[in-house]
């Protein structure tokens, strides 16, 4: 009932549209990425090994996140354009970029926690990044009644805030170290 209080029909278009491109650059960056992080990781033996999937795997998704991520916002106007036949709405289609490089940066750190069947900290990082969505969303649509903005705005904030948590904690626990090599 919050967004149909503060959402017109239009603001849904827009908003709909925004996930559904939002869902192939996801596709994009991160297709297998989870599960492949879990095979590589259960399969090796040495423990320093095991710790280099996981930041080879965090690092190689901040490169080419970065890099797609980087090459759509060169090209947001004809991006925007292509999407709503007009550029009115390039900045949400930035933001919508930016949300989705932070998803793509979830992953990797939250595929390591499954990997060491850490079921605690899995439902740890997935409720702060919920409960800080749902709380940014209602502050952002209902309180500063932002629209659409808003809720992209909040789902970027969330985003980041997780990724940044889960990562940081992820290469605390294992320090950093980037495999140049392939198995």
């Amino acid at each position: 009932p919050l967004y149909t209080s503060y959402l017109s029909p239009a603001d849904y278009g827009v908003l709909e549209i925004l996930y559904r491109v939002a869902d192939l650059v996801n596709i994009i960056l991160a297709t297998g990425l989870g599960v492949t992080i879990i095979r590589f990781y259960t399969l090796e033996k040495d423990p320093t090994d095991k710790d280099a999937v996981i930041t080879t795997g965090i690092t190689y998704t901040i490169v080419l996140g970065s890099l797609v991520v980087g090459l759509l916002f060169w090209q947001a106007e004809w991006l925007t354009n292509l999407m709503y036949n007009s550029t009115e709405h390039r900045q949400l289609v930035i933001i919508m970029l930016f949300f989705c490089l932070a998803e793509t940066l979830f992953i990797i750190p939250m595929a390591f926690i499954q990997a060491q069947v850490k079921s605690t900290q899995f439902v740890i990082f997935s409720l702060v990044k919920f409960v800080l969505g749902i709380s940014l969303n209602i502050y952002m649509v209902a309180g500063l009644e932002f629209g659409v903005k808003g809720i992209m705005v909040a789902n970027l904030i969330a985003g980041a805030v997780a990724s940044g948590a889960v990562i940081t904690w992820s290469v605390r626990r294992i320090g950093f170290r980037v495999r140049t090599y392939l198995m």
